[in-house]
């Protein structure tokens, strides 16, 4: 009886609306592996789908940001470091792509000036 009702309250969704990377499950239990898969990201023998899956989420990322400068910097970093493209990190930021890829260049060219590479 128990089973039939838990299929019963599974009718009508979907278990891809959980998937996270290659974690399916809550935000809950996505956080509480994330710490098992870092150091993913850097081997290159693991699968690309499973090194991303140890990246912050975008709306993390951009959590509470005050300045244009402080938002480019943080597009910068979610585009080169955690490999997002530049089409998903524009969705969450509401604008285009070739307005992110702008930011990124601008966060890029401030970084190289303060090291002297430019």
């Amino acid at each position: 009886m128990a089973y039939r009702r838990f299929v019963a309250e599974g009718i009508g969704s979907t278990v891809w609306e959980n998937v996270r990377g290659v974690l399916l499950g809550k935000d809950s239990f996505v956080e509480k592996m994330r710490p098992l898969l870092t150091g993913k990201a850097e081997a290159t023998d693991t699968p690309l789908r499973e090194r991303l899956s140890a990246r912050p989420p975008l709306s993390s990322l951009f959590e509470g940001l005050e300045t244009r400068e402080k938002t480019e910097q943080r597009a910068f970093e979610a585009f080169t470091l955690h490999r997002y493209t530049l089409k998903e990190i524009g969705a969450q930021l509401g604008v285009h792509y070739s307005t992110v890829s702008k930011m990124v260049r601008r966060a890029q060219v401030r970084r190289d000036t303060l090291h002297g590479k430019i």
